[in-house]
């Protein structure tokens, strides 16, 4: 052969468009339901029958575990300092809830700032 590119690529495509050929018109188990032309007759397709039932699975997975907030180092010394001032009653713990916030308030409105309750 004087050009084997186009001999050995012409040979491949050849050969590859024979078997999606045969695969698309041969080899498929059901019918396309909108194919241009019919390669076979349906009744010859296995088909499932109505009172069959269909085998599913059901996978149960546990509900993800609820992650424990971290606690904020900030928000521990603050608590630990409003607790020495006895405007914390609650546990020192570095998490930000409604007493550590009802501490920080009553300690900002008692040195005359605005009591926002948040660490500023």
């Amino acid at each position: 052969a004087s050009n084997p590119v186009l001999v050995g690529g012409s040979t491949a495509f050849l050969v590859t468009l024979f078997y999606v050929s045969a695969n698309a018109l041969w080899y498929q188990p059901f019918p396309h339901p909108g194919a241009f032309f019919a390669t076979r007759s349906i009744e010859n397709f296995p088909h499932t029958l109505s009172n069959e039932s269909e085998t599913t699975i059901n996978i149960l997975r546990q509900a993800p575990a609820q992650q424990t907030p971290k606690p904020d180092p900030v928000v521990e010394q603050v608590q630990g300092i409003l607790k020495d001032l006895n405007f914390y009653d609650g546990t020192v713990d570095g998490l930000t809830g409604p007493a550590t916030r009802k501490a920080i308030q009553a300690y900002q409105l008692k040195v005359g700032l605005p009591g926002s309750g948040e660490i500023d």
